[in-house]
């Protein structure tokens, strides 16, 4: 009977501690405040939506519904973003069934400067 409950609490504990490591790409994501330039080129002709430039490196915002759409009128706008990056790459729709990878973010806040 001891062997048992010794073997049955080894045996939860285990489950405990595996249950403990979470793998969830969030802990991984940081928030950013940054001055970029906020990129628009239309999908319906050869475009990828928007996309965040700051410095050399380039960003999909997941959740480019939320951009206002006075910034599709200019085709580069200067702004300051806040954002989530999840460092991780998503898929990016760009031109005629094309797809490229992106670092993917999502946008908090945008103001243009």
């Amino acid at each position: 009977m001891q062997s048992i409950l010794t073997f049955c609490l080894t045996l939860l504990s285990a489950l405990l501690l595996l249950s403990s490591c979470n793998d969830d790409e969030d802990d991984l994501s940081t928030i950013e405040r940054v001055d970029a330039q906020l990129v628009w080129s239309d999908p319906a002709v050869d475009g990828c939506g928007f996309l965040l430039h700051v410095g050399q490196q380039e960003y999909k915002p997941v959740n480019e519904s939320a951009i206002d759409d006075s910034y599709k009128d200019q085709p580069l706008t200067a702004v300051e973003a806040t954002f989530i990056n999840y460092h991780k790459p998503v898929k990016a729709p760009c031109g005629w069934n094309q797809e490229r990878e992106v670092a993917g973010i999502k946008l908090i806040s945008l103001h243009r400067k």
